[in-house]
C-alpha cells in the first residue's frame, strides 16, 4: 500500500484530531471519510454565514461557515454575468506571432487584453475594455515589485476595467492604486476548478489557478456571455521553440526565473511538460464549456502551437476583407 507524508497548518492539525475525538473514528481513513461526507453535507447550504445542523435525534447545532475572504471580494463580479451576451471578443495576448498583424483592427472592438500586452505599439489605440492579470508568484515578485509593476501599468490601459486575482486585493488597497479606476477580483485557488459542462464558470465564486493568463481571460469572456471568443498571440510554443518571448519588449522587468537573459527556456523537461499538461487540460475544458453552451472559441493567433480550436485567420474575422 502507498503511503504518503501530507503537510497540514498547526490549526488544521488541531481541528482534525478534535473531529477525531469528537466522531470516534476507529481509523485515520475512516476519520477523513466522515470529514468528507460532513463537509460534502454542509457547503452546498453555507452561504458564508450560519448552518444549522440537525441530528436524527432532533438536537439541533448552529455552525459558521465564514465565506472565504477572496469570494466576498468576488461578489461583486456579479453585474458581469451576460453582460456582453451574443456579442464577440478578442483575448489579445502577448506572443511574437502578434509581429506584423495590422492589430489597429481591433479598435472599435472588445478587447480583453492580457498580463504586460499594454507594451504593445498600438494598444492604445485598440482600448482594450477589460485588462487582467493572474496571481503572481511571490518567490518572483515581491508586494513592492506588484506594487511598482501596477503603478507603471496604470497609465497605459486607458479607460479598461481590471480583473486580479483577489491575492493582490491588499496590496491595491495598501498602496492605494487603481484610483480612478475600475478593479474586480476574483478568487484564484488552487483548490478551485472549472466546472463540468455545460456549467459556466462563475466569477463570483472559487476558481481555479490559471497555468496561463489566457485562461482567466477565457472564463471571463464565457461568464460575460461572449457568443464569439477569438484569441490572438496565444502561442504556446517555447517547449519546442526553446524561447518564452513577447510581440514587444517589456517596459518593466519581471525576475523570471524559468528563462535565462536571452529569454531561453531553462525549466527542466519535467517540468515544462508538466506545466504544459495542466495548461492543455484548462484549454479543453473551457472548449467544452463553450461548446456546451453554444458559444465559439476560435484561434487566430499566427502560428504557436494551441490545437484546442478551430483555426482562423485573423484578417477573416473583419467585413472588408
Amino acid at each position: 500500500m502507498a503511503h504518503h507524508v501530507v503537510d497540514i497548518p498547526e490549526d488544521l492539525a488541531q481541528a482534525l484530531l478534535d473531529f477525531r475525538r469528537a466522531v470516534g473514528g476507529k481509523s485515520s481513513p475512516d476519520t477523513l471519510l466522515r470529514a468528507l461526507e460532513i463537509g460534502a453535507a454542509l457547503l452546498p447550504h453555507a452561504e458564508g454565514g450560519a448552518v444549522t445542523v440537525r441530528r436524527p435525534d432532533g438536537t439541533e447545532h448552529r455552525i459558521v461557515l465564514p465565506r472565504d475572504h477572496r469570494v466576498r471580494l468576488a461578489a461583486g463580479n456579479q453585474d458581469l454575468k451576460n453582460r456582453h451576451r451574443g456579442e464577440r471578443c478578442f483575448i489579445l495576448g502577448a506572443g511574437p506571432s502578434l509581429t506584423g498583424l495590422d492589430l489597429r483592427r481591433l479598435a472599435g472592438e472588445t478587447v480583453i487584453s492580457v498580463s504586460r500586452t499594454y507594451d504593445l505599439p498600438d494598444f492604445s489605440l485598440i482600448r482594450p475594455r477589460y485588462h487582467c492579470f493572474p496571481t503572481f508568484t511571490r518567490k518572483a515578485m515581491s508586494a513592492d515589485d506588484i506594487a511598482d509593476l501596477f503603478t507603471a501599468m496604470d497609465p497605459y490601459l486607458g479607460d479598461a476595467e481590471l480583473l486580479l486575482s483577489a491575492e493582490e486585493a491588499e496590496i491595491v488597497q495598501r498602496h492605494g492604486l487603481f484610483p480612478k479606476r475600475k478593479v474586480r477580483y476574483l478568487a484564484l485557488d488552487p483548490a478551485g476548478i472549472l466546472p463540468p459542462p455545460p456549467r459556466l464558470p462563475d466569477l463570483t465564486e472559487l476558481l481555479p489557478n490559471v497555468q496561463s493568463v489566457p485562461i482567466m481571460a477565457l472564463m471571463i469572456a464565457m461568464y460575460m456571455g461572449f457568443q464569439n471568443i477569438h484569441l490572438l498571440g496565444c502561442d504556446h510554443d517555447e517547449i519546442w521553440s526553446g524561447f518564452y518571448k513577447y510581440a514587444f519588449t517589456p517596459s518593466f522587468t519581471i525576475n523570471d526565473p524559468s528563462v535565462d537573459t536571452e529569454r531561453r527556456v531553462i525549466t527542466s523537461t519535467h517540468d515544462l511538460l508538466q506545466n504544459y499538461s495542466l495548461l492543455w487540460r484548462q484549454y479543453r475544458q473551457c472548449r467544452l464549456i463553450a461548446e456546451a453552451n453554444g458559444m465559439r472559441i476560435t484561434n487566430a493567433t499566427a502560428g504557436g502551437r494551441l490545437d484546442e480550436f478551430e483555426r482562423v485567420a485573423y484578417e477573416s474575422l473583419f467585413a472588408d476583407v
